[in-house]
C-alpha cells in the first residue's frame, strides 16, 4: 500500500538567482479524478529563465565574437585571443546551463498501466529524462520543504517544497525540487496524488524509533537517499552538486572580463586607464579561474571498495578525467566518523580527511560509517 508524508519543517532562507513567479500547474486528463484508473498529469510551468538565457546568450557570444574578429583583423593584436577564451567559455557555460537544466517537469500517474512516469524536459531535448516508477513499487510518497531554497517575491517570502519517492528497497529519490509554495500549492500536490491513486494513506513521518543501526544488515533495511549500496562489500555516494554557485562565478567573471579586455583594446586613449583596466581583467580572471577549478574539482561521486587487506575509496570528480584511489589498510586508519553531515576518516597521526559532505538521510551516513569500521575491527 503506498503512503503520503506531508513534512512541515524550520529552515534557513536562501532567495535563488531567479524566482519562480507562478505556481505549479495541474493538467487531468479527465474530470474526475476519483474514478480509478484516470490518468492524471501534474506539470511545473516553463522555466522563463531558460527560455530567455539560452537564446540571449547565443546573441551576446555572437556579439563578442563578431568585435572580437573585427579588432583582430584590424589592429592585429593577439591580445584579443584572451578575450575569445573568456567569451567561449562564458558562452558555453551560459548557452549550456540554461540548456541543460530543466525547463519544465512532468508526472503523470497511470494506474492502468501500474506506472508513474517522470519527464524531465530541458531545451536541449536529447538531454531530456523520463524515469518510470511502478506503482507498486513506490511505498510513500513524501511532500517535503526544500531547505535548499526560498523564495522572495515583491517583497513576499515563499517556501519550496519537494516530492520524494520511498521506494521498496527503501531508497529515496526525489522526482522534483525547488516548487514555490504559493497559494498552499504544496497540499494542492499531495491532494492530486491522493485523487490519482486512491489507496494511499496521509501520515506525518517515517518512523524510524525502533531501527538499530548496530542490527541492520543492509542498507535496504533503513531508509536511504544519497547511499546506494551495491553488494556487501561496495557502496555509492552521489553527491547532489549545486552547480549554481560555480555558474554564477564564471559567467559574471566570464562576461566582465570580455567587457575589460574590449575596452582595454577598443577605447579611446583619453576615456581609459591602462592600469585600471588591467588590474580589473587580472582580479576578474583570477576569480573566473578560480570558478573553473572549483567546478571541475567539485566530488560527483565516491564508491567504497570493501576489499580483502584494504578500504579502497574511488573518488569521481565532475572533471571525469579526474579520478583519485585512496587505499586504506588495516591498521593505517584510527576510524571512520561522521560529524555536521561530513564523512571523514583519522588516520594514525590523528589527521582528519573529509571525503565528502551531504545532507545525508536519516542513518544512512552513520551505517555506512558502522560498516567500515567494523571492517577495520573497530
Amino acid at each position: 500500500m503506498s503512503e503520503i508524508y506531508l513534512y512541515n519543517g524550520i529552515h534557513n532562507y536562501k532567495t535563488p538567482l531567479y524566482p519562480q513567479d507562478t505556481p505549479i500547474e495541474v493538467n487531468q486528463t479527465y474530470d474526475n479524478t476519483q474514478t480509478p484508473g484516470v490518468k492524471t498529469i501534474y506539470k511545473t510551468p516553463k522555466n522563463t529563465f531558460n527560455c530567455i538565457a539560452c537564446p540571449l546568450g547565443i546573441i551576446v557570444g555572437i556579439i563578442f565574437y563578431s568585435v572580437f574578429t573585427f579588432v583582430y583583423i584590424t589592429e592585429k593584436s593577439k591580445e584579443v585571443l584572451i578575450g575569445f577564451i573568456f567569451i567561449t567559455i562564458w558562452m558555453i557555460g551560459f548557452v549550456g546551463f540554461s540548456g541543460f537544466t530543466p525547463l519544465y517537469i512532468e508526472i503523470i500517474v497511470d494506474p492502468v498501466n501500474n506506472i508513474i512516469k517522470n519527464k524531465i524536459k530541458k531545451l536541449c531535448c536529447c538531454f531530456s529524462k523520463t524515469k518510470i516508477y511502478k506503482i507498486n513499487e513506490v511505498k510513500k510518497i513524501i511532500v517535503d520543504k526544500d531547505l535548499s531554497v526560498h523564495y522572495n517575491i515583491n517583497g513576499v517570502e515563499y517556501d519550496a517544497f519537494k516530492v520524494e519517492f520511498l521506494l521498496e528497497n527503501n531508497q529515496i529519490e526525489t522526482v522534483f525540487s525547488g516548487i514555490i509554495d504559493q497559494n498552499n500549492e504544496s497540499q494542492n500536490v499531495l491532494n492530486v496524488f491522493k485523487n490519482a491513486l486512491p489507496n494511499i494513506q496521509d501520515l506525518n513521518q517515517i518512523d524510524t524509533s525502533n531501527v538499530s543501526i548496530e542490527n541492520v544488515k543492509s542498507l535496504n533495511e533503513i531508509p536511504h537517499k544519497f547511499i546506494k549500496q551495491i553488494n556487501s562489500n561496495q557502496f555509492y555516494i552521489k553527491n547532489n552538486t549545486n552547480i549554481w554557485p560555480f555558474c554564477l562565478i564564471i559567467l559574471v567573471s566570464g562576461g566582465i572580463s570580455a567587457m575589460l579586455i574590449l575596452a582595454l583594446l577598443y577605447g579611446s586613449d583619453e576615456n581609459k586607464s591602462v592600469v585600471g583596466l588591467s588590474f580589473g581583467i587580472g582580479l576578474c580572471g583570477f576569480i573566473f579561474c578560480i570558478g573553473i577549478y572549483a567546478f571541475i574539482f567539485e566530488v560527483d561521486s565516491l564508491t567504497f571498495y570493501l576489499e580483502q587487506d584494504s578500504i579502497k575509496i574511488k573518488i569521481i570528480r565532475l572533471c571525469c578525467c579526474l579520478q583519485k584511489n585512496i587505499i586504506l589498510n588495516h591498521g593505517d586508519i584510527q576510524r571512520f566518523d561522521i560529524e555536521s553531515k561530513s564523512i571523514f576518516y583519522i588516520n594514525n597521526l590523528g589527521e582528519k580527511t573529509d571525503l565528502i559532505s551531504l545532507d545525508f538521510y536519516g542513518d544512512e551516513a552513520r551505517y555506512l560509517v558502522n560498516v567500515l569500521n567494523k571492517y577495520l575491527n573497530y
